[in-house]
């Protein structure tokens, strides 16, 4: 699992370049603990007492992924929320602007009615 977030993580400073990426500080505790997590598991092979410590670092990375499912579930959810308030504001729009259509239906209905009446 380790090598699959090393490779998350470069993918990210890949993405962002590495200064934009490393001004984050969760992006940069996502770093220290990855990598730590790596050398130790390489360094303490087999040793159990450090194994426990290695399995704590990688909860930690874990609990990372979960913030960040999380943080896109509310990303997704602000983003409906603005597609629904856009779609609310086009239906009000549409509303008014068939109220003005049906106000000018009906004058013209008028005129042509008092039209008939003086021309016939």
């Amino acid at each position: 699992y380790i090598g699959l977030f090393l490779m998350e993580l470069a993918l990210q400073m890949y993405a962002f370049g590495p200064r934009q990426w490393l001004s984050e500080c969760l992006h940069t505790f996502d770093l220290v603990v990855t990598l730590l997590t790596f050398v130790m598991e390489i360094v303490f092979h087999g040793n159990e007492k450090v194994e426990s410590v290695v399995g704590l670092l990688i909860v930690f990375r874990l609990w990372r992924l979960v913030r960040v499912i999380h943080v896109t579930t509310e990303a997704l959810e602000l983003k409906h929320e603005t597609e629904q308030h856009a779609h609310e504001k086009n239906d009000e729009d549409l509303a008014k602007r068939f109220e003005d259509l049906q106000a000018e239906n009906q004058k013209l209905k008028e005129e042509l009615q008092k039209f008939q009446i003086t021309h016939s």
